[in-house]
């Protein structure tokens, strides 16, 4: 089994982005880099409006890139918010969730993506066309180094990526209940978070001690996600 491609680019990456324009641009060039066609690839930013000196650099941006400007609000606590809008500007065949302190590092990881086969990952895969969850890498790999990539057709019958500023793991407690969810060692991601020391990446820190606390008060609406998609797997089916 093969994915089904539209005519739209095939990866629409969904970045948020704070105060770190170099980086950003590092970010969007790993994947036009290593890309076997750059056309193939979009990039959803978003910006904070009081993040100036960036959005006076939005037209410097490389590749497809649209750009997305309001308010901080809590910053990562709301981080689901600007996730959801973002994802209503997407056009891509896939949704990958990323972050401006990683790197695309696979080459020509576009042809590999449209080569992806689920059940030579996942013998058992039991998701459909449009229910599908790829982790890039293979299960050893540093779960830092693991960002979500959904088909964006899924995104749009739920209405949303996440109702909750833990999108990434969102997405993996949502497709697993559905056999849903395949590791893709062909292509490969490194996250550098480690690597930086800023106030952005201060907050993130900080914010992530407590944004757990109300996890388990959204268990209805992950479940209600979960069966939303296996709907969408069985009309597949028929």
């Amino acid at each position: 089994m093969h994915f089904t491609r539209s005519s739209n680019p095939i990866l629409s990456v969904i970045l948020p982005s704070r105060q770190r324009f170099d980086a950003l641009v590092s970010t969007i060039n790993s994947f036009l880099s290593l890309s076997n066609d750059p056309t193939q690839v979009e990039f959803l930013v978003k910006l904070d409006s009081d993040d100036v000196e960036t959005i006076a650099k939005v037209h410097q941006l490389p590749g497809k890139t649209k750009t997305l400007i309001s308010e901080r609000l809590r910053g990562y606590h709301d981080l689901h918010l600007f996730v959801n809008d973002l994802c209503k500007l997407a056009v891509g065949d896939w949704v990958l969730l990323f972050n401006d302190d990683a790197r695309m590092t696979t080459q020509n990881w576009d042809v590999a993506l449209r080569e992806v086969d689920p059940f030579v990952c996942n013998p058992e895969f039991a998701g459909s066309d449009s229910v599908c969850l790829l982790n890039p890498g293979s299960p050893e790999s540093d779960k830092t180094d693991v960002f979500p990539m959904v088909r964006r057709t899924s995104i749009k019958t739920l209405g949303h990526f996440s109702l909750h500023p833990h999108n990434d793991t969102w997405v993996q407690y949502t497709y697993m209940p559905l056999n849903a969810v395949i590791s893709y060692p062909n292509i490969r991601l490194k996250h550098f978070n480690n690597d930086v020391k800023d106030a952005t990446r201060d907050h993130s820190a900080k914010a992530q001690e407590t944004s757990f606390a109300d996890w388990h008060d959204f268990a209805d609406a992950r479940a209600r996600d979960t069966e939303a998609l296996r709907k969408l797997i069985n009309s597949e089916a028929k």
